[in-house]
């Protein structure tokens, strides 16, 4: 029986290693991380587009997705772009422009929409992506950055899955029809899922240094938020509830496209189904040393049971666009 399942797997067709590429934008020479099956005659791929959250990277949020394990590189093509890097403590700590925050990429007003919008051109004409099944997840920032792109360019996006994305009363909301999967844990201070009037600033308080990040201020309960999309695209109020491992289900019906709130209960900030030692390069080095127990009191627990990687890809796997057309981008805020 052995010998027969080896054989059977030597059959399957590998997944592509994933390879480093860059891309002119702006004057700037932007990353990204590919893992993509190889040309297949007649055959186009679907793409998820993965953001890193406010001072990562692209190969560290490849290492927290773990898509490769659901299929990427083989049945479908991932994708981790980097912010705007600035080197900080000998490491590039990457955000994304998203109007109000974040960071470096805000400040000097990077074009982070027009960049993602010539990485999706670009993947579909020289990866075989498929322009009608384009997906995008994000975590915080990143999680921000979705939210933006739904609004500035949804004719080349099929549905949107922001992570632990602190949201404010002018977040996106989009009006026409756009499937989005929300993933947030109750227990996170970071982007605070009750909102409040002293919301983000995980990172300072992580170095130890005064909160002065331009993500403080006032944010929205991410419930009220939901909310908003459920009124927008059309959904019924009475939303079917399961249960997910730790996560409440929220799934609503008669809607222009999916709406699906999952609150995870016991999990803070960090990208849902990891373990807390794979959380950040400290914790993986020293997973009881100093920084990693620091890192996990601002980053909150960690609930088991609940992969955000899976849940994401089942969600976004059926999804097609049904704009033809690319509306105008608004300008940069």
């Amino acid at each position: 029986m052995k010998g027969i399942c080896l054989i059977l797997l030597c059959a399957l067709p590998a997944a592509a290693a994933p390879s480093r590429h860059t891309l002119e934008h702006g004057g700037l020479k932007r990353l990204y991380w590919l893992d993509a099956p190889e040309k297949a005659e007649g055959r186009r791929w679907p793409v998820v587009i993965a953001l890193h959250g406010g001072g990562g990277n692209a190969e560290g949020m490849r290492r927290k997705t773990k898509f490769e394990q659901l299929g990427a590189g083989k049945d479908f093509i991932a994708v981790h772009p980097e912010g705007f890097a600035q080197r900080r403590l000998g490491k590039s700590l990457a955000t994304w422009n998203v109007g109000f925050c974040c960071g470096a990429a805000r400040k000097k007003q990077i074009d982070d929409v027009g960049f993602l919008s010539a990485l999706i051109d670009e993947l579909v004409d020289k990866y075989d992506a498929d322009p009608k099944r384009i997906y995008v997840t994000g975590h915080s920032n990143g999680g921000m950055m979705a939210y933006r792109l739904a609004c500035e360019i949804p004719g080349k996006i099929a549905a949107i899955a922001p992570v632990g994305a602190l949201v404010r009363e002018d977040s996106c909301v989009q009006k026409s029809p756009m499937p989005v999967l929300i993933v947030h844990g109750v227990e996170d201070d970071c982007a605070n899922y009750g909102g409040g009037e002293d919301c983000g600033g995980c990172f300072e308080r992580f170095l130890g240094l005064p909160t002065k990040g331009d993500n403080n201020g006032a944010c929205t309960a991410v419930p009220a938020h939901a909310a908003k999309w459920v009124a927008a695209q059309g959904c019924g109020k009475s939303p079917e509830t399961s249960s997910v491992g730790p996560a409440t289900r929220l799934l609503y019906s008669g809607c222009r496209a999916p709406v699906v709130f999952d609150a995870i209960s016991g999990h803070g900030h960090g990208w849902p189904g990891l373990l807390a030692e794979e959380s950040s390069a400290a914790c993986r080095k020293r997973p009881d040393g100093f920084l990693c127990r620091r890192w996990r009191r601002v980053i909150g627990p960690y609930a088991s049971g609940y992969s955000a990687s899976a849940e994401i890809w089942n969600f976004f796997k059926d999804k097609t666009r049904r704009r033809t057309a690319v509306p105008p981008r608004k300008p940069l805020e």
